[in-house]
């Protein structure tokens, strides 16, 4: 039997920590109808890899985002088609509750009909212009709003400088405001994805 390779963090419980923005960035890319489960677990299987070929990541979180978006474009490449717009309401929630993650929808907003109308309308608009980003741009976006990383971390992890980063999170939010006016006032510091 051989020994168990000692790595800088528990590579399991940040997978399952992070499981919601994993998938929040997966659905990002692929739309919908993703297999989250499937790329979760290729996710998990190419980082404990590369952690067995002995990369020691400075930035654990960041580094498992960007294995995660590389995962869901490849993907994305070899499939050739966009992305199935599903809401996500309609959204098998296993592969994240397999891996420890819940959600609990807000129970008065699921009572409404008009509530769940206008949440639905908007979080297919919302997954439209996401997708219609271009690439660097999303990436910013979807490893600061679904991995929640600090603008440094996003930066080490694509590679670029931290102005870059920055600019290019502002750009994609000008690009999302506008093309979600129509359906939702964006404004106050959540719209702004922290950028002070």
């Amino acid at each position: 039997m051989t020994p168990e390779p000692s790595h800088p963090f528990d590579l399991a419980a940040l997978v399952r920590a992070e499981a919601d923005g994993l998938a929040g960035a997966i659905q990002g890319v692929l739309g919908g109808g993703a297999d989250l489960q499937e790329i979760l677990q290729e996710v998990f299987l190419k980082a404990w890899r590369a952690l067995e070929a002995g990369k020691t990541p400075r930035e654990p979180r960041a580094w498992l985002f960007t294995i995660c978006l590389n995962e869901a474009r490849d993907r994305a490449r070899r499939a050739g088609a966009r992305p199935d717009h599903r809401p996500l309401e309609d959204e098998p929630l296993e592969a994240t509750q397999t891996l420890g993650a819940t959600r609990t929808p807000d129970a008065a907003r699921r009572q409404d009909p008009a509530a769940q109308v206008a949440d639905r309308e908007t979080l297919d608009a919302a997954r439209a212009a996401i997708e219609r980003l271009d690439d660097p741009l999303k990436d910013v976006f979807l490893l600061r709003v679904s991995g929640d990383l600090a603008f440094p971390q996003v930066a080490e992890a694509l590679g670029i400088p931290l102005a870059t980063a920055k600019g290019r999170m502002r750009r994609a939010l000008t690009q999302l405001r506008t093309a979600l006016a129509p359906h939702h006032d964006l404004t106050g510091d959540a719209a702004h994805g922290g950028l002070q």
